[in-house]
């Protein structure tokens, strides 16, 4: 799940915003998006070289490992494409199983020290598991791995909506479209009202014709705004919107595919705008600019550290018993 609510076409008509004010030359959107997403992972390794809190997720993992060194492979949703770091491994029991050093790990079973303990390391396309001779081996073991997932690559443009008709709809039932932080109602009803200035779709018995009817009718009111409508059979598709929301229409079925937005918190997603920019005007040769936008970036992570480093100092004065910090009273 990205980190904010940002889509890629949002970045990418900033970024060529910012360009149009420093140059009138011209940038497909498949290099614009290019260097959104490297962007992106620029902000993301040096976020986490100040805390890396953002991109912790845990997974379910199914270990089975017998006495000695166990490699699991790493694969689907912690696959070493996914993996920035390995945190812990806690056992269906609730035990937390240390990580170690590949060498550690490998020289425990020649230690009497470690016979009833678990160990393990990550060491690329493996979980490598130690389990100590007297220690319980490990048997479709349900555990969840911790770890600090990489950045999802923004992939997509728009949301897909769909409506599936299942029966006629009753009129006077509506939905919603929501486009940013505004929204329209959509009206179902039984006949045209020439009088009506709500936007509706006129129902029918037949499935595939309130899908046509409904079509038509996004099309013709959302000429222009970025939002369009097909029709195909039964189902409705609609892309371009932030959301359609279903508040009471029956006889239909909502279903949406969000678009993968930027996977960076949202207050520094201007960074990664920043970043894109930067290299940019690399490409143009426009370097005094350039270094002109990487000192800001500087600047903003500068402050980010400050901000964090003050945080641990206070957590750190918390820890003395007796301490009153202005946030503990």
């Amino acid at each position: 799940m990205a980190l904010s609510d940002i889509s890629r076409k949002s970045l990418r008509s900033d970024l060529r915003s910012r360009l149009a004010k420093m140059t009138v030359e011209e940038f497909s959107e498949a290099e614009l998006n290019s260097w959104l997403n490297t962007a992106q992972f620029d902000v993301f390794v040096r976020l986490s070289g100040i805390s890396d809190i953002w991109y912790g997720t845990k997974k379910a993992i199914t270990l089975t490992a017998a006495a000695g060194v166990t490699s699991i492979p790493l694969a689907g949703d912690y696959a070493p494409d996914k993996i920035s770091k390995l945190k812990k491994l806690v056992l269906a029991s609730g035990e937390l199983v240390p990580f170690v050093t590949d060498n550690e790990v490998h020289s425990y079973r020649l230690n009497s020290n470690y016979d009833y303990s678990y160990s393990a390391c990550h060491f690329g396309e493996y979980l490598d598991v130690f389990v100590g001779a007297s220690a319980t081996a490990l048997s479709n073991n349900a555990a969840y791995l911790y770890f600090i997932r990489k950045p999802d690559e923004m992939t997509a443009d728009d949301n897909v909506n769909t409506i599936l008709f299942t029966g006629q709809p009753t009129a006077g039932k509506y939905f919603r479209v929501w486009m940013g932080n505004r929204f329209v109602n959509v009206y179902a009803r039984a006949s045209a009202e020439t009088n009506d200035d709500s936007i509706f779709f006129v129902t029918s018995v037949t499935a595939a014709t309130n899908a046509t009817n409904l079509a038509a009718a996004l099309t013709h009111a959302f000429t222009g705004s970025g939002i369009t409508a097909t029709a195909d059979t039964a189902t409705v598709t609609i892309t371009g919107a932030t959301a359609v929301q279903n508040v009471d229409v029956n006889n239909a079925t909502f279903a949406a595919t969000t678009s993968v937005c930027c996977d960076v918190p949202t207050e520094y997603v201007d960074l990664v705008i920043m970043s894109a920019l930067s290299k940019a005007l690399f490409k143009l040769n426009m370097l005094g600019e350039k270094q002109t936008v990487d000192a800001d970036i500087s600047n903003r992570f500068n402050d980010i550290r400050a901000l964090y480093s003050s945080e641990i100092q206070l957590q750190q004065a918390e820890k003395v018993p007796g301490v009153q910090t202005p946030r503990m009273r």
